[in-house]
């Protein structure tokens, strides 16, 4: 008995059959865990994917609105929200925990986001949305059950978010060179008011007050910027045309100011100011009128607008001059569209230095008060014939502005109507007439207002918008070398000017 005992200890300890059986439970356990884990870690992956893209998708709709208007925190919140809605609404765990609006991004993108303001706060305060370029929005995270805690300890959950940082820039192409004080800016406001009050005149009806106040646009003198004052701009990219017609050894400025637009682009963002204050760009900007002179003089390849109607007579074409002593108040021999009354003075000390009669127009006036003399300006300009039938609006107080008279005398054909001394509308110097050269788009700062002082060879200047504006008076000495304009419009995007810039920054 005790032998077959020993021997059957000794068969047992010599059989190796089922040896690896603890082995196997080992790994067995290691591999289940590890599947397990990498099922997880696919989840995981799979909901940090989608609320990344969430995220990047939130702030770019976001950032599609940050056109520096005074609502566009609230249409960037509210086209967050919409897109939440209607992509990740029903069925989806995509839930937004913060929008902040902020106005620079540090310069690495590892240091931490400052200065933000929350989406409720900025959307509630214009200075916030005019200065808001970026937006950052962060959804809430998602918790996922984490099953290798129940094989190995640790916890049972594990959490995962998102969050991106989008931003927005305007670049405006084929414009002149040109930025104009905001006209409607009045020392007491905020950069945001300023913005508000451009909008407003934008807003308006075509002929309502916004529309037909005549703007005085003066170069600055002595570097102190302030509303219907004007300087020029050096593109952010392209090339001002140097080389062609006109003054030079120069910048271009002059050239590129004349009616066919410059291959360049300016940025709202980031205005860069030039250094070019001669005379010269403003000869350029007269070539509009069908006035080739001084550096211009026999550039004739420069197309006028089709219609120049501006008061000038002479008995030499391409040798015209103002109609009257005290121009551009409508004279018996012909009529420019006369300014405002509000800027009109019997004061010869804010007359121009060559008027010699009054009233005159007072060249000390930033902005008139949008009443104007139509009806004499209709009787004198085509007083050479039986007068055609005038706009609507067309009257001693006039409810219409200038741009609407003179696109009426397009759409009627009455360029080659006379005046009693002989003026028409048509050029009579070039031979290459453009439709709306007297249109020209700049930049609209607020240069009261603006966080970076204005000067020139300035950069970082912000742009409030870019917009349009037709000149309705050439520059000479009865108008103190001031040029005079009505605002027409805000310039949109798919506008052909500017252009929406949006794109992911963290």
């Amino acid at each position: 008995m005790g032998v077959c005992l020993i021997r059957a200890v000794g068969t047992f300890c010599r059989d190796e059959s089922g040896v690896i059986l603890p082995y196997l439970a080992v790994i067995l356990t290691v591999l289940v865990g590890f599947s397990v884990l990498a099922l997880d870690s696919a989840r995981l992956f799979a909901a940090q994917t989608e609320l990344q893209n969430a995220a990047d998708a939130f702030a770019l709709a976001g950032a599609a609105e940050l056109d520096r208007m005074p609502d566009s925190a609230l249409r960037a919140t509210n086209a967050i929200n919409h897109l939440l809605g209607n992509v990740w609404g029903a069925g989806r765990a995509v839930e937004i925990a913060d929008i902040t609006f902020y106005g620079s991004l540090p310069a690495s993108d590892a240091a931490p986001l400052f200065g933000g303001v929350p989406a409720h706060a900025c959307a509630a305060n214009k200075t916030c949305s005019t200065n808001a370029r970026f937006v950052a929005v962060s959804v809430v995270p998602v918790s996922l059950a984490f099953s290798p805690a129940s094989l190995f300890g640790g916890p049972r959950t594990i959490a995962t978010g998102a969050s991106a940082v989008a931003g927005a820039d305007q670049v405006a192409c084929n414009m002149a060179p040109l930025f104009v004080c905001n006209p409607f800016e009045t020392p007491d406001m905020s950069y945001g008011d300023a913005t508000q009050a451009l909008v407003a005149a934008d807003g308006a009806d075509a002929n309502d007050l916004g529309h037909r106040q005549l703007i005085r646009l003066a170069a600055a003198t002595g570097g102190a910027y302030g509303p219907g004052n004007f300087g020029y701009l050096n593109p952010a990219t392209g090339y001002l045309p140097a080389g062609s017609c006109g003054p030079s050894a120069q910048s271009g400025i002059a050239q590129a100011l004349t009616s066919q637009p410059p291959p360049a682009c300016f940025r709202l963002s980031n205005a860069s100011i030039a250094s070019d204050t001669g005379s010269d760009p403003i000869d350029g900007l007269n070539t509009r009128f069908d006035i080739f002179a001084n550096a211009f003089a026999g550039c004739l390849d420069y197309a006028p607008d089709q219609n120049v109607r501006k008061g000038y007579t002479a008995a030499t074409p391409c040798r015209a001059m103002p109609a009257s002593n005290n121009w551009p108040l409508p004279g018996t021999a012909a009529a420019a569209l006369p300014p405002d009354n509000g800027m009109i003075t019997s004061d010869p000390s804010r007359c121009g230095p060559t008027v010699n009669a009054l009233p005159c127009l007072d060249v000390t006036a930033t902005l008139g008060d949008g009443v104007w003399d139509c009806a004499t300006y209709w009787a004198r300009a085509y007083g050479g014939q039986s007068p055609p039938s005038p706009p609507s609006g067309c009257s001693s107080s006039a409810a219409i502005s200038r741009y609407g008279v003179y696109q009426y005398e397009i759409a009627n054909g009455y360029l080659n109507a006379r005046s009693a001394g002989g003026e028409t509308g048509a050029p009579v110097c070039s031979a290459n007439p453009a439709a709306n050269a007297r249109l020209v788009d700049a930049a609209i700062v607020n240069c009261l207002s603006t966080p970076r002082p204005i000067a020139p060879g300035a950069s970082g200047i912000p742009v409030a918008a870019f917009g349009k504006f037709f000149l309705t008076l050439p520059a000479n000495g009865l108008s103190g070398q001031n040029l005079y304009a009505e605002f027409v419009a805000l310039e949109k995007p798919r506008g052909g000017i500017v252009r929406d810039l949006v794109q992911l920054y963290r």
